[in-house]
């Protein structure tokens, strides 16, 4: 992303990555939500679950790597978009307490992010995994679990794995896309 950020002069803004040994150590007030990564704009901090990991490898062997890796893609370009301003967006429309557009904003920042990590991996040269079934199947096990994270986050807070998010069938769209 610092390439890309470079070619249209923008000054990518640092981020890390945090291997945490569970979910107990997320940041940004996630700690012990079962999500297996987030991205916390409050500190820059891509956070990866050890265990969830763990777990999903030994229920999908074959298709848990990849889908860790679409998953920290994914969070890093919710570091994109914080970078970009569409939390700024999100949170004014927040205020404004219009659910309609925020819930319209929300799904929008949810495809672009499966965009953004389609991107990377034709980047990353592992684009030819789209279409593994293994890989298919450890995603799908991630997600299923997002949807049952609740957390009543105070207005102006932005956990993005926590907006409303787009169906299977666009996210996949909208992965292609990238």
């Amino acid at each position: 992303w610092k390439r890309f950020f470079y070619q249209t002069a923008l000054r990518y803004p640092r981020v890390t990555m945090s291997v945490v040994p569970d979910s107990g150590s997320f940041g940004c007030g996630m700690a012990g939500q079962n999500l297996t990564g987030i991205y916390c704009p409050d500190n820059r901090v891509v956070y990866a679950d050890a265990q969830a990991y763990e777990a999903l490898r030994q229920r999908f062997p074959l298709g848990a790597d990849y889908a860790m890796a679409y998953l920290v893609a994914e969070a890093y370009g919710h570091h994109v978009q914080w970078a970009l301003g569409l939390f700024t967006d999100l949170v004014a429309l927040q205020s404004l307490k219009d659910e309609g557009k925020v819930a319209a904003l929300e799904l929008a920042i949810d495809q672009q992010a499966a965009c953004y990590a389609g991107m990377w991996t034709i980047t990353a040269g592992i684009d030819e995994l789209n279409d593994n079934g293994a890989v298919t199947a450890a995603l799908q096990a991630v997600e299923a679990k997002r949807k049952y994270a609740v957390v009543n986050m105070p207005l102006g807070r932005v956990v993005p794995e926590l907006l409303q998010a787009a169906s299977p069938e666009a996210r996949s769209y909208w992965y292609a896309k990238g």
